[in-house]
């Protein structure tokens, strides 16, 4: 539940940087501030493969806890079946 939390406000917080950056980028550029101009691209670039990197990370975070309860069912279900078959 955290995870989900967490991820939507990456998530909007990614969208709202690339506009304010983006924005400001366009500015510099019809003031011709070519330097101001690719520094905040390239702020824009590394917020959004950080945020990109932490969105991936709780992905398999989530993802590995479904895969082990479903191992875990599974040892469960295999376990109950060799009883079954012993009781007969």
């Amino acid at each position: 539940m955290a995870n989900q939390l967490i991820s939507k406000l990456l998530k909007i917080f990614m969208v709202i940087s690339w506009v304010v950056l983006f924005s400001l980028s366009i500015l510099a550029g019809f003031r011709q501030d070519w330097f101001g101009l690719g520094v905040l691209l390239a702020i824009c670039a590394i917020i959004l493969l950080i945020c990109t990197g932490i969105l991936m990370a709780l992905k398999i975070d989530t993802c590995t806890k479904h895969l082990e309860e479903l191992i875990t069912k599974n040892k469960d279900l295999m376990a109950s079946n060799e009883q079954s078959e012993e009781a007969h």
